[in-house]
């Protein structure tokens, strides 16, 4: 039995030696505390991330487990990646071998039209003051808007979003969205890169990419910004603005996270279509140096948190990479330490011809970026390739041919350069302007049609220059004898006679080279002030003056009239094959067509939007004799 009195009465020092006991454990427990106030108070720790909106802390949110939003978005994006590129490996096998047959489908006639419907259907776009609000095409926007709208569900339908004290740690709302950003990262800096493992696997060229770079880039922004509310709400609302100052200033994570977010504002808000348009010279001479340093502030705002440097390492190898085989390849295409020569003349209507010697290779309407060091070191501007590489595989150097249209920055400066050398032209010596160049490519598209049966070219005024580099390669094929295009009709649209002075010489030989009865060429020149006179073009070509032409119903009439003559042929060839004991042997290029565009984004939008509704009468089963319609265009979104 116990002694009551000894267990209700215990000695005075005994007392004192167990609070100084009970006071030395408090102590060390609050030192510990203490040491980690500022990680638990900004990011939580697994024993208090569940405390917040949910009375069971086993159904919050906790800290360790941020990293699966992160791995979750690189995850989808790599299988939508890795989906596409499977599912376009018939399609690129089939260009690889270059002058193969465009031919039919076969069975995948119905699924491919509906594919190039959603791709080729152009959408409305909206302008408010200097803002072009321009959404991607129809396909592209479904895809974008299923992507973003699911990882914005998931971001606000896990609970909680903020803690019950913010002393627990950080709002795991805010959590949530910058582990989402993360892992976009890698993603952005690859498709904003013009050499990089998407393009590799996928076969679609960086310009063509640019819309996805865009759009992830401002759903970054988004999430960025969903990350930042929570940390400037929950101090307001706990302290109010005292608070927050306090709050703001007790941790350099803070400033240098809103340094980066000024840096992806500006990045996001610069690349609207716009602003974009208006200010291209600013536009190209800050977008690396920002994106650099918005890198950089990641870096140390993310204080190797979690797994967050993997994906910042990761953006910086992407990155290095892409940089490293753009220089090895300017290396190739420019000889060591050596400039290429360029010889820049002007020409009427405000274009300046570029001629450059060098040993690069490339397809009909590939570009180059061409970086003048003695005029604008900084600046690289995009150019289409007009000219052929040389036939010979043998001869080393081919003669690259550009044109630029004079609008402002670099092309105007170029144009009234050469403008002015050639006013200053003494008899006896070189005309044009000599200057020192280098060439960063071949980028872009493969714009052949000679495995089409019938192309349609549409150009609008300086656009020529795509279509111009399609035509040329195939009046060489024509010669070859091994072009299976057999009715081609080129449109081209301009303000005055003057652009013809430098294309009619080529349009002339392309002519000269095509088959009997294969090229129509009508020209529409708009001038107000053009009156109809000799142009010095073949007696048979339409000239069309004081109007411009609809390109919808240019490409409708023209793929009717291709899906009529289909059944005429069929009906020659069949009454052939009757008479004769041979068997018929199917000829599916038939069936193939092809839609040639380049010039303002009017013309462009109305006949991609025409060659859509062409691929719903193809899944319809209206279009009877054509069963491959396909849309080519050039548009330089960057």
């Amino acid at each position: 039995m116990w002694d009551r009195t000894a267990c209700a009465a215990p000695s005075r020092s005994y007392e004192h030696h167990h609070i100084y006991k009970l006071l030395q454990i408090r102590t060390s427990v609050l030192g510990r505390a203490h040491s980690t106030t500022k990680m638990e108070k900004r990011h939580g720790s697994p024993s208090t991330a569940g405390i917040g909106l949910m009375p069971n802390t086993r159904t919050g949110d906790p800290w360790a487990g941020q990293l699966k939003y992160s791995q979750g978005m690189t995850a989808t994006i790599s299988i939508i990646i890795l989906l596409y590129a499977a599912a376009s490996l018939r399609s690129r096998w089939r260009r690889s071998s270059k002058y193969e047959q465009a031919s039919s489908s076969g069975g995948l006639t119905r699924p491919v039209a509906a594919l190039r419907m959603l791709s080729y259907r152009h959408l409305p776009s909206y302008r408010l003051g200097l803002i072009n609000f321009r959404l991607p095409v129809l396909g592209a926007t479904l895809a974008l808007g299923a992507f973003m709208l699911g990882f914005t569900i998931w971001t606000f339908v896990v609970q909680p979003y903020y803690r019950v004290d913010r002393s627990f740690g950080s709002p795991p709302l805010a959590l949530r969205a910058g582990m989402l950003a993360l892992g976009l990262m890698p993603f952005i800096f690859t498709l904003g890169s013009k050499v990089n493992f998407i393009s590799l696997l996928t076969g679609v060229s960086h310009e063509k990419l640019q819309v996805y770079h865009q759009w992830l880039a401002r759903f970054m922004l988004f999430l960025s910004t969903v990350h930042v509310v929570p940390f400037i709400y929950q101090p307001l609302a706990d302290s109010g603005a005292a608070g927050l100052r306090e709050e703001f200033f007790s941790d350099s994570i803070n400033t240098t996270g809103v340094i980066a977010y000024a840096c992806l504002f500006v990045l996001s808000f610069a690349s609207l279509t716009g602003i974009r348009e208006r200010c291209y010279e600013l536009f190209l001479l800050i977008h690396v140096p920002v994106a650099i340093l918005f890198l950089g502030y990641m870096f140390v705002h993310c204080q190797a948190l979690l797994t967050s440097w993997r994906y910042l390492w990761a953006t910086a190898a992407l990155y290095m990479l892409s940089v490293f085989l753009r220089f090895a390849t300017q290396l190739q295409q420019n000889s060591f330490l050596s400039l290429a020569r360029c010889r820049v003349e002007a020409f009427p209507g405000g274009l300046a011809k570029m001629t450059v010697q060098s040993p690069m290779r490339w397809r009909a309407g590939q570009h180059v970026f061409v970086r003048f060091p003695g005029l604008a070191p900084l600046s690289a501007h995009p150019f289409t390739i007009i000219s052929m590489p040389s036939a010979d595989e043998q001869q080393l150097v081919s003669t690259v041919v550009l044109m630029a249209k004079a609008r402002s920055g670099l092309t105007k400066h170029l144009y009234d350069r050469a403008l002015q050398s050639q006013s200053q032209h003494i008899a006896g010596g070189s005309s044009g302007l000599d200057l020192r160049a280098v060439l960063d490519g071949p980028y872009g598209q493969d714009a052949s049609v000679a495995t089409y049966r019938h192309a349609l070219f549409l150009a609008g005024g300086s656009g020529i220059t795509f279509v111009l580099a399609s035509l040329l390669e195939l009046s060489w094929l024509w010669q070859q004898k091994t072009a299976t295009t057999r009715r081609v009709h080129l449109v081209w649209s301009m303000r005055d006679a003057q652009a013809l002075d430098w294309a009619r010489q080529h349009l002339v030989t392309i002519a000269a080279l095509a088959p009997p009865g294969a090229l129509n060429v009508t020209i529409y020149i708009s001038g107000k002030d053009e009156a109809p006179r000799d142009l010095g073009l073949p007696a048979d070509w339409e000239i069309q003056w004081g109007t411009r032409p609809a390109a919808a119903s240019a490409v409708s009439d023209f793929i009717r009239g291709a899906s009529n003559l289909v059944h005429v042929e069929a009906d020659v060839e069949k009454a052939h094959s009757d008479s004769s004991s041979a068997a018929p042997q199917p000829d599916e290029d038939y069936a193939s067509a092809a839609v040639v565009v380049c010039g303002p984004t009017g013309m462009v939008k109305d006949a991609s939007n025409a060659v859509a509704a062409l691929q719903s009468e193809i899944l319809r089963g209206k279009l009877a004799g054509l069963d491959n319609v396909s849309l080519i265009t050039e548009h330089f979104g960057f």
